[in-house]
C-alpha cells in the first residue's frame, strides 16, 4: 500500500487500534503495512503520539474483554481456559501500558548506632602506650 501519510487512513487506523483491534486484524481490512505506519512515526512525530496512546487504549480494551468472558463464564472448562488467557493478556498489556506493570516496592529503613564500637576503639587507642606527642613551637622569623 502507498506509504503516504493520509490523515484519514490513520483516524481510521487509530480508532480500530483503540477500539482493541490488532494491527493484523486491522491490516486484513486494506489497511497499510506495520512498515508503512513505521515510517509515518519518521515523518508525522504527532501520529506516533497518537499511535502510543491508541496503543494504550487497546490494552485497557484487552484487559476489559478478557474480564468481561471471566465474569460471564458458566463452563469449568472454559474458566482454565480464561485464566490462561487474562495471564497472558496481563503480561502483554504490561509491556504496552505502565499502569498494568508489577510494581515493586522496595523500601528499607534501619538506624545503625556505631557509638559502641567507637567507644571500644576509643578503649583500646587508650590502652595503648604511645609516646606523647612532640610539641611544636611556632616563631616567626625575619630576615636578616
Amino acid at each position: 500500500m502507498k506509504s503516504t501519510y493520509n490523515k484519514k487512513m490513520a483516524d481510521k487506523i487509530l480508532n480500530s487500534l483503540a477500539g482493541g483491534k490488532t494491527l493484523l486484524e486491522i491490516q486484513k481490512k486494506g489497511m497499510p503495512s506495520r512498515w508503512t505506519l513505521y515510517r509515518w512515526f519518521v515523518d508525522n512525530p504527532e501520529f506516533e503520539k497518537l499511535f502510543r496512546l491508541a496503543q494504550e487504549c487497546n490494552a485497557d480494551s484487552k484487559i476489559e474483554t478478557v474480564i468481561h468472558r471471566i465474569e460471564t463464564c458458566k463452563d469449568t472448562k472454559q474458566a482454565k481456559l480464561l485464566d490462561v488467557l487474562f495471564k497472558s493478556t496481563s503480561w502483554y498489556v504490561s509491556k504496552i501500558n505502565s499502569k498494568y506493570k508489577d510494581r515493586v516496592d522496595v523500601s528499607v529503613s534501619h538506624t545503625l548506632d556505631i557509638s559502641p564500637a567507637l567507644n571500644k576503639a576509643l578503649d583500646r587507642l587508650s590502652a595503648l602506650s604511645l609516646p606523647a606527642p612532640v610539641q611544636t613551637i611556632e616563631a616567626e622569623c625575619t630576615p636578616v
